[in-house]
């Protein structure tokens, strides 16, 4: 029985290990047979080990598997195709399943949609929160034909630290200040248009930012371009003008006590979780839309927005999935870049509140 090189404190796992050494001898055609059985014997490992190895083998094209007659090396490993692998967070995930994500579901739509979807394999890769090893074991393990998505808070630096160093094509939906391979909406321009169109086409000076937590990694640009129409405009920042309406009632109270004493005339929400009842305050009050406050909102996803003709940024989620699935799928066929940088235009959707 053979004892391999694999060591305890090598990150990672036994099976990947294995699988490197594997690939150099399919590479270099010194393995012509290959099967569970003779993986347990050589590497004296168990059934479960020898399994996933060959699974990893086929993902990554190094092994076909032929029903009745066995396993069998690939030398040349001919992949005809790519496989795109969407790195999430468990809860991230069962947020967007149930509708709590709406924005990334409809990214993920449009990488199902893209015009080169009939090359590519796409598969959703969960993991646990705070996993780093997990993370990083699942990076490692990808092959020839694979690339990486990385979404919001179901990465940091040490992945992208990772990909780097490993050559792994990866690219995120990330907010458009990051510093690594990204595709995001224009979170700052278009909020920095739509308060300052506020603010010259309707002559409000009170400009309330509504959001749930202003320091989020996506909201945190909205709020720098606030925060800069407002200089740009030669408008003081108000500190108490800036509302966290989280599920806590203090936002929701503030909010309503503002608007009583008529220290708002306007309001920038950062994204439409806190919509509806930012509008049961509004409609409480009874308070008229455009005559006494004008409102804009990030993400024109609410059928209450249409309804209550509030003014909205509108971002083609399904066309920045599709820009994604392209510029990934480029960098699996034409080699590693770490130079993508794509800021998607939004569109302001005027609906007479603003």
């Amino acid at each position: 029985m053979k004892t391999p090189k694999h060591k305890k404190n090598e990150e990672s796992p036994l099976y990947i290990q294995i699988g490197r050494e594997l690939e150099e001898k399919i590479k270099s055609s010194c393995l012509e047979k290959i099967s569970e059985t003779i993986l347990m014997k050589e590497y004296g490992i168990s059934r479960n080990t020898a399994f996933r190895t060959l699974n990893l083998l086929q993902e990554k094209g190094w092994v076909k598997r032929i029903n009745g007659k066995g396993t069998f090396p690939v030398p040349g490993n001919k992949k005809n195709f790519v496989t795109i692998n969407l790195l999430l967070e468990n809860s991230f995930f069962m947020n967007i399943m149930s509708g709590g994500a709406l924005s990334i579901l409809y990214v993920i739509q449009g990488i199902l949609k893209c015009p080169l979807a009939s090359n590519v394999n796409t598969r959703i890769l969960l993991v646990k929160e705070g996993t780093d090893e997990e993370k990083r074991n699942i990076a490692v393990s990808l092959g020839p034909g694979n690339g990486l998505v990385m979404f919001g808070g179901s990465f940091s630096k040490s992945m992208v630290s990772l990909c780097r160093e490993q050559k792994i094509p990866y690219i995120s939906y990330a907010p458009g200040n990051s510093d690594w391979n990204f595709i995001a909406p224009d979170n700052y321009n278009y909020s920095l248009k739509a308060c300052s169109y506020m603010i010259k086409n309707s002559g409000r000076k009170k400009i309330a930012f509504v959001s749930t937590n202003h320091t989020g990694e996506w909201v945190e640009e909205r709020f720098r371009g606030y925060h800069d129409a407002l200089k740009k405009n030669k408008l003081p920042f108000v500190s108490d003008l800036v509302i966290n309406m989280d599920d806590t009632r203090f936002g929701a109270e503030k909010l309503e006590t503002l608007l009583k004493e008529k220290k708002i005339d306007a309001i920038f929400t950062a994204h439409y979780f806190p919509v509806p009842r930012m509008m049961e305050i509004i409609r409480m009050l009874k308070m008229k839309i455009p005559e006494e406050l004008s409102v804009f909102v990030y993400d024109d996803m609410l059928e209450l927005l249409r309804n209550e003709k509030i003014s909205a940024i509108r971002t083609n989620f399904q066309a920045i999935g599709e820009k994604l699935c392209a510029a990934l799928t480029g960098m699996i066929e034409n080699g590693f870049r770490d130079d993508i940088r794509i800021l998607a235009d939004d569109e302001l959707v005027l609906r007479g509140s603003e």
